[in-house]
């Protein structure tokens, strides 16, 4: 599985990005798990501040790819998406 997250704004305006295929990794098992739980349709609610992060995250299975936008504003809704960038970035190490 090819995962793609792409993070920009927050407090200087930094980016982010990180493109994994997880069949490489260690904990690559525990992010598809995590994927196959998220809801890519829901809708995340319009939050406004500079200072947030925004991600645009892409999953490519083989033969499903999905994508959703969100805003890393600490809250409930964007928590399980937080939980993947923490899972993709563990990867990294």
């Amino acid at each position: 599985m090819k995962v793609s997250a792409k993070g920009s704004g927050g407090w200087c305006g930094a980016s982010q990005c990180y493109d994994i295929d997880t069949t490489n990794l260690e904990n690559g098992k525990a992010i598809e798990r995590l994927v196959a739980q998220l809801d890519f349709g829901a809708p995340h609610p319009e939050t406004i501040g500079a200072d947030l992060l925004r991600w645009q995250v892409t999953v490519d299975d083989g033969g499903v790819c999905r994508s959703t936008e969100f805003v890393d504003d600490g809250s409930g809704a964007s928590a399980p998406w937080h939980l993947l960038l923490a899972q993709i970035r563990a990867g990294q190490t």
